[in-house]
């Protein structure tokens, strides 16, 4: 979970090991990740986080960009799921 906050570019919200602190080259820039990939932080509007950009985000999309969503339905974002194993 992030802080609590209503700006997707308060990125000091961003923690290390999620990708939204390591990633991130400017700070306060929705376009700040490395690669100049997008960086946008869930807030109270848009509470799902989303991860690589959807096929409509074209140079912004990366494998470093995160952003947010509301949580519907979208036919340009696509999802993978993946199971981390600890011994």
């Amino acid at each position: 979970t992030y802080p609590y906050g209503t700006s997707e570019l308060e990125h000091s919200r961003g923690t290390i090991g999620t990708s939204t602190k390591e990633t991130l080259k400017t700070v306060g820039n929705g376009y700040g990740g490395w690669n100049k990939d997008r960086s946008e932080l869930v807030n109270s509007s848009y509470a799902w986080a989303e991860r690589g950009g959807g096929d409509t985000s074209t140079t912004v999309a990366g494998v470093f960009a995160f952003s947010n969503n509301t949580g519907g339905a979208n036919v340009a974002v696509g999802f993978r799921l993946v199971l981390a194993l600890t011994a």
